[in-house]
């Protein structure tokens, strides 16, 4: 199935613009994931957007920052589309 998640960014999004991280970076970012249940899509959309910020930049740095950032954020809404 599909679900729509938005994920709360707030927390992350300063020390992205200090390492100039253009993607997601919002303080609401919206994924697009296809799961079973809610709960793994929440799991599927922050794998993403992990995923998606390093491979913009792949330095030690981000990569430091992406663990950081699997800790802060959060899920807002979790949506199924159908």
């Amino acid at each position: 199935m599909l679900y729509r998640v938005h994920i709360n960014m707030e927390k992350i999004i300063r020390e992205m613009d200090r390492n100039g991280i253009k993607i997601h970076n919002t303080k609401d970012t919206m994924v697009f994931v296809n799961a079973k249940d809610p709960d793994e899509a929440c799991k599927i959309a922050i794998d993403k957007v992990c995923t998606d910020i390093v491979t913009e930049r792949k330095t030690t740095n981000i990569q430091n920052m992406v663990k950081k950032l699997r800790k802060v954020v959060s899920v807002r809404k979790v949506r199924s589309g159908h």
